[in-house]
């Protein structure tokens, strides 16, 4: 991979409850970067609320201005972007990622995804709508929709499994994805080698 490619953008994936927007927010800090979330630019763009943006355009109307929202992000340098959930579905998406940056996924299980997203709901002052937790049986629709994404969520660069641990702890295997890949990894230890 090459490597300087790598060093310009830092997109974490995965479904949601996997940690996306709190890992994106910890990762940013610890490099220095700028934290973008796509859904935030999405209603920016849209002029409307994600919600609104799907009753009015339906789930193709979203994911065009979805993957228009990526594209323009993708121009940019030295940002972690928190993507949504369904982002990877799109090929035109994991082109744009795959070739403007590192692209990492937050696995989870799906019991550990629901108890996130339950709690999510509990203790949220402004809670994001999550159809799923309307299902007749919410556990059965993660697993599903879980499964359907699961082939293009492994296709990303860098995976963590996220289940136990914490958000820091998360953060800290993306820094080391990015490092590795990057060839910063390879640096750190030459400078270690050179201070012995």
């Amino acid at each position: 991979m090459d490597g300087e490619r790598l060093k310009s953008n830092i997109f974490i994936t995965g479904f949601s409850g996997s940690g996306k927007s709190t890992v994106s927010r910890e990762v940013a800090g610890r490099l220095g970067w700028k934290l973008v979330e796509l859904d935030e630019e999405i209603v920016r763009l849209a002029g409307k609320s994600i919600e609104a943006v799907f009753a009015d355009d339906g789930e193709q109307g979203f994911r065009q201005v979805e993957a228009e929202c990526l594209e323009a992000i993708a121009a940019g340098d030295g940002q972690v972007v928190s993507t949504g959930g369904g982002v990877v579905m799109d090929e035109r998406n994991r082109i744009t990622m795959g070739e403007k940056g590192l692209v990492v996924c937050l696995e989870a299980r799906p019991e550990t995804i629901l108890r996130r997203l339950e709690g999510e709901a509990l203790h949220s002052e402004d809670p994001v709508v999550r159809p799923m937790l309307d299902a007749e049986d919410p556990i059965a629709r993660v697993h599903s929709l879980k499964a359907q994404r699961q082939a293009a969520y492994a296709l990303a660069d860098w995976t963590v499994h996220t289940d136990r641990l914490t958000p820091a702890g998360v953060a800290e295997e993306v820094v080391r994805g990015w490092e590795t890949l990057s060839g910063r990894a390879a640096d750190y230890a030459g400078d270690r080698d050179l201070a012995a």
